[in-house]
């Protein structure tokens, strides 16, 4: 089943900002779901950002063009990916960010 999920967003027709992005998103969400929401959520991020260079890595071995724009854009799109997936929407993350931000200016 992951290998299917896998296949298809990188034999997809779209952008490799997206097959990175939001495949591995998709890919975190699944695992922890097949993980019964046993994945500590504070870990989530930091195995997506892994697995994301992983696959930027294997994608520019097989002869696929990965800029840092697409490595930067994909990872914008999995952090928002995995936070909507347990409900956050992207405004409250940017508030979050914003306040976070804020309290460290100071």
């Amino acid at each position: 089943e992951t290998q299917e999920l896998v296949d298809q967003f990188m034999n997809g027709d779209m952008p490799v900002a997206h097959k990175l992005g939001e495949g591995i998103a998709n890919l975190i969400v699944m695992i922890d779901n097949k993980a019964n929401g046993a994945i500590p959520k504070d870990v989530l991020i930091p195995a997506a950002t892994v697995l994301l260079f992983d696959a930027a890595d294997f994608m520019k071995r097989t002869g696929e063009t990965v800029t840092a724009e697409d490595i930067g854009k994909a990872y914008e799109l999995m952090f928002y990916g995995i936070f909507s997936a347990y409900g956050a929407q992207p405004e409250q993350v940017d508030a979050a960010f914003d306040d976070f931000a804020a309290k460290g200016a100071k």
